[in-house]
C-alpha cells in the first residue's frame, strides 16, 4: 500500500512539473484588437514524423512600416493532447515584428493559421505606450 501512494504521489508531482513547465505554450493564441489592415495570411503546415517533435519558428518584420494591432495564431488541429502548441517569443502587440515558436506532439503534425493586422506607423504619432487587450477587450493602456 505505501508502494502504491508512493508511485501515485510520484507521478502526481510530475504531471504538475509537466503543466507548470508548458504554461508559455497555448492550444491558438490571440493578442489584441483586430482593426486596422490585415497584413498576414499565412498557413503554417509541417507533416508528422514518426518519434520526432517537429519545432518551427516562424518570424515577421514590418521594418518599421507598421505597428501590430492584432494577431491570431488558430490551431486546426482537433483540441487534444496530441494537438501542437504555440507561444510568443518576441514583438507582438505595438511592436513592428512578431516571433513565434510553434511545437508539436512527438510524432505529430502542425496546421496552424496566423493572422496579422497592423496600422502604419507614422513617426509623428508614435505612442510611448500600450493597450493590451485580452478577448477582445482592453485590459490596460500601460
Amino acid at each position: 500500500m505505501r508502494g502504491a501512494l508512493s508511485i501515485l504521489f510520484a507521478l502526481t508531482f510530475m504531471l504538475l512539473c509537466m503543466e507548470s513547465f508548458e504554461s508559455d505554450y497555448s492550444y491558438s493564441l490571440t493578442e489584441g484588437s483586430c482593426h486596422g489592415s490585415k497584413l498576414v495570411q499565412e498557413d503554417i503546415v509541417l507533416p508528422a514524423q514518426h518519434y520526432t517533435v517537429r519545432r518551427k519558428n516562424y518570424s515577421w518584420d514590418s521594418r518599421g512600416i507598421y505597428r501590430i494591432s492584432c494577431f491570431r495564431v488558430t490551431n486546426n488541429m482537433p483540441y487534444n493532447s496530441d494537438a501542437a502548441q504555440v507561444r510568443l517569443t518576441g514583438g507582438g502587440l505595438g511592436y513592428d515584428y512578431l516571433r513565434l515558436e510553434l511545437i508539436s506532439r512527438n510524432s505529430r503534425s502542425m496546421d496552424y493559421t496566423l493572422e496579422i493586422w497592423g496600422e502604419e506607423a507614422s513617426r509623428g504619432s508614435y505612442k510611448t505606450y500600450s493597450e493590451i487587450y485580452v478577448s477582445g477587450e482592453r485590459y490596460c493602456r500601460c
